[in-house]
């Protein structure tokens, strides 16, 4: 592997925890804010129907694994890349 490419790959694995944590941010605040208007939006699509506590359990557990997710597989692998071709 070339320095292009590592520096590609630390580029893109930068650009990419960036991206993924805005929208996890994005997503607690729609979350914390506006919990009524999502699960009305879901009730109304059919994709939840259920009651609105296991709803909101549901949508923290979804920010939780995101986040896990988004450690994992974006912010690991940059600290990695950058320590290692540092």
């Amino acid at each position: 592997m070339n320095l292009e490419d590592t520096l590609f790959l630390i580029e893109f694995f930068k650009w990419c925890f960036i991206l993924n944590f805005t929208l996890l941010c994005y997503s607690t605040l729609m979350v914390i804010f506006f919990q009524d208007f999502i699960y009305r939006i879901h009730i109304k699509l059919g994709i939840y129907s259920g009651d609105k506590d296991k709803h909101k359990t549901l949508m923290f557990n979804y920010i939780a694994n995101y986040k896990i997710m988004l450690i994992i597989f974006n912010l690991v692998p940059w600290i990695a890349l950058k320590i290692i071709f540092s």
